[in-house]
């Protein structure tokens, strides 16, 4: 399930800028100027800003985030809530309303402009007041057991601060999971002591990883990429939050014959749908292809051809399926 990342914070006017302690911040960002909320050293509320580098500034500290005068929605959503008690609305300064995550990581099923249609695209996840699809936005869409829900990125974690561990346990705020409490390696059965932070991590360098993965210092685990320079290839893009190198996050990612990213699998395609296709022309598996008007134009695992819609499908029936039943909204052998 994919999430999606609340933003309504305002960019603050701050004085001085403090270290933060538990925060529940990623350690990667990318939309530059987002700010999300933190908390510093001395426990007083703050924010953090995405950098043009890719990253989170020093925690803000000084002054309580608050809304701007609304919010007007951010690409691909509607204006919400935008922080303390303020709605979304028109104008403020910064105040960004709900961002889809595919300005941030292209990891989010598509939003929704209206309730109805939230519900009916929104897959295990829920929907909120503003029809925004989101994987949780209690502890009980969870599933229950070791996870809840974070009220920032409203995705489902083991812990966004140490009393959600158990025992000698602390949180790993940047990697949302609890980690054994430690002062030295022989306290963590074969990873590494973060001494600076006090617990056991993966990694604390490079060297402690597999070749092709690098360490992510903040969420001390290995990873495949922490920026798009560690990318290239046909995967050139790095998507921040699941740290992993795609084809893209989003339209701009792509050229050429596949102008569009579809986000389901990050891949750049030429069609999502019809509309995407010359007329006369049918999306098929992300390409426009001219409709079928035969079995003998289909093939290989899509041998059949649907007269209505010009799709080369897996089955029409039942009796196509080797076993199981046919989707016939899909034309897929279900088993």
């Amino acid at each position: 399930m994919r999430a999606t990342i609340w933003t309504g914070l305002a960019l603050l006017s701050v004085g001085v800028l403090a270290g933060c302690a538990g925060d529940r911040v990623p350690a990667s960002c990318g939309v530059e100027g987002v700010s999300v909320a933190c908390t510093c050293m001395t426990g007083a509320p703050g924010a953090k800003t995405c950098l043009a580098s890719g990253a989170y500034g020093e925690c803000a500290c000084g002054a309580v985030p608050t809304a701007g005068t609304g919010g007007a929605g951010g690409t691909g959503g509607a204006g919400g809530t935008g922080g303390a008690g303020s709605t979304g609305g028109a104008g403020g300064t910064g105040g960004l309303g709900a961002i889809d995550v595919d300005e941030v990581t292209g990891s989010a099923p598509p939003i929704a402009s209206d309730p109805a249609s939230c519900e009916s695209s929104c897959g295990d996840g829920t929907c909120t007041a503003t029809a925004l699809c989101v994987e949780c936005q209690s502890n009980a869409d969870c599933g229950g057991g070791d996870s809840i829900c974070d009220a920032v990125t409203f995705s489902c974690v083991e812990c966004t601060g140490p009393t959600d561990c158990d025992g000698d346990q602390t949180c790993n705020a940047q990697a949302q999971a609890c980690a054994d409490s430690c002062t030295d390696d022989t306290q963590c059965d074969g990873e590494t002591c973060d001494t600076t932070r006090g617990f056991c991590v993966e990694c604390v360098s490079d060297a402690q990883c597999d070749s092709d993965r690098i360490c992510d210092v903040a969420r001390g685990e290995c990873v495949e990429c922490v920026s798009a320079a560690d990318c290239g290839g046909d995967s050139p893009v790095c998507d921040l939050i699941q740290a992993e190198c795609v084809d893209c996050l989003r339209d701009s990612d792509c050229t050429g014959d596949n102008p569009i990213c579809d986000r389901d699998g990050l891949d750049c395609v030429e069609c999502l749908s019809n509309a995407d296709c010359d007329a006369g022309e049918t999306c098929m598996d992300g390409s426009c292809e001219a409709p079928c008007t035969s079995d003998d134009q289909c093939g290989g695992d899509t041998p059949m051809c649907q007269l209505d819609s010009g799709r080369c499908l897996e089955c029409l029936s039942d009796e196509d399926c080797e076993s199981g039943q046919c989707d016939l909204e899909d034309g897929e052998c279900q088993n």
